[in-house]
């Protein structure tokens, strides 16, 4: 009788720290003072068991003087992961700035990262980063400048297999 108290009594903690990890990995945290209101949050990758919140703030804009599409990935404690110049899936010209507004439901769901090389003017810590696609409400993709040979063939590849 007290083996199945002890079980009972484990079982419904652990239940209870599954329901609360899902809520704390789920629940966007709060935005930096440096994020503008039209950021957008994206969980990023999972992390089985992760400890505290991850992911990014990602917000963009268009470059008038340069005529480029620019997007940051601010992490969630306010520094740069970050920022560069994005451009269009199969469309080598900017969005325009009403456009751009960030689907975060469909970029969570589509997790599509990205590996680059960042430098100290496109990242608080240069070197290696990961960087997601951006997912648009008018189902546009933003890929970013450094990686756009390689997301291109990856959402070619995957547009392929997808097709009838």
């Amino acid at each position: 009788m007290r083996l199945i108290k002890v079980v009972v009594v484990v079982g419904a903690g652990f239940a209870v720290y599954l329901v609360g990890a899902y809520w704390w990995y789920s629940t966007p945290p709060h935005r930096p003072k440096s994020v503008p209101r039209t950021a957008a949050y994206y969980a990023g990758l999972a992390i089985p068991f992760g400890i505290g919140q991850h992911g990014a703030w990602i917000n963009c804009w268009l470059d008038v003087a340069q005529k480029v599409d620019r997007c940051r990935n601010t992490s969630v404690d306010g520094s740069i992961l970050y920022e560069g110049i994005y451009a269009p899936y199969q469309k080598r010209m900017p969005v325009p700035e009403s456009e751009l507004l960030i689907d975060s439901t469909v970029m969570n769901q589509a997790q599509e990262e990205f590996e680059l090389s960042a430098t100290s003017q496109e990242s608080a810590t240069p070197g290696l980063v990961f960087v997601s696609l951006i997912y648009l409400r008018n189902g546009e993709i933003l890929i970013p400048d450094k990686v756009y040979r390689e997301a291109t063939k990856r959402l070619d590849d995957l547009r392929q297999t997808h097709s009838p």
